[in-house]
């Protein structure tokens, strides 16, 4: 709760469109204080429990640390809400979806963070942490159907 004297000042501050210079101690954001508090500390464990074991180290690069070629990060937030009682799921408008599992012990579920924050975590707290990219030549996802030429054109209709 902010007092009336800070109140007071800040909103003179915005009728002035100026800045604060006084460094206003113990006002902390609430969303701060519930990442920090809540979202945080699992993020944490997860990473370091579960995701780190299954990294190896970059080849070429020191301090880069990579999981393998079979995961994407989307993957890795699948496994995360499934390691705190959730199940991901995806509409046909792309957005996600959490689910409860059924059956998972209530004692260690936690709160799940949303996509952009997970995404917003791996970047600030793990930079150096990648998903390997796939190797050329990886049949998958080729584009060209089998075709075996290069290029990739596709022949056109003739007109009878």
């Amino acid at each position: 709760r902010i007092g009336g004297d800070i109140m007071r000042t800040l909103q003179n501050h915005v009728n002035n469109g100026t800045t604060p210079t006084k460094k206003m101690n113990n006002l902390e954001p609430y969303w701060r204080k519930r990442y920090n508090e809540i979202i945080k500390p699992p993020l944490d464990l997860f990473f370091q429990q579960r995701l780190f074991p299954l990294t190896a180290a970059h080849p070429k690069l020191s301090g880069v640390y990579e999981l393998d070629s079979d995961w994407s990060k989307r993957k890795v937030y699948g496994f995360y809400c499934n390691a705190i009682g959730y199940e991901v799921k995806t509409d046909a408008g792309g957005k996600t979806k959490l689910e409860d599992i059924e059956g998972f012990p209530p004692s260690e579920k936690r709160e799940a963070c949303s996509w952009r924050t997970f995404l917003r975590y791996w970047t600030k707290e793990h930079p150096n942490l990648r998903v390997r990219s796939k190797p050329k030549g990886d049949g998958g996802n080729s584009n060209n159907n089998g075709s075996g030429g290069g290029g990739g054109t596709r022949g056109k209709k003739r007109k009878a």
